[in-house]
């Protein structure tokens, strides 16, 4: 993203096999950055769990619930971006 948005430098776009999975993941990555003295800007939808958004300036992550990630499809409306993809490995 850097270079193209304004908003930040790299878009983290992530998947839980639930809404209860999805807020986990956040909550873990809040907690382990918290423990570094990083600090979130903004946090939103973390209560529904359908589609968490975790502002830390530079990044900016994504946890969705499939169903949301598929209909949003937020890699395709950045398709112009440089995109790594990382599976889980279970």
């Amino acid at each position: 993203m850097q270079g193209k948005s304004s908003l930040t430098d790299l878009l983290l776009i992530c998947e839980g096999r639930s809404h209860l999975h999805s807020r986990g993941i956040a909550e873990r990555v809040l907690e382990s950055l918290k423990k570094t003295g990083i600090l979130p800007q903004g946090v939103e939808g973390e209560r529904e769990g359908n589609w968490i958004l975790l502002d830390y300036g530079e990044v900016i992550l994504h946890v969705f619930h499939p169903v949301i990630r598929k209909y949003y499809d937020l890699e395709g409306l950045h398709s112009g971006s440089p995109i790594e993809t990382w599976n889980d490995p279970a």
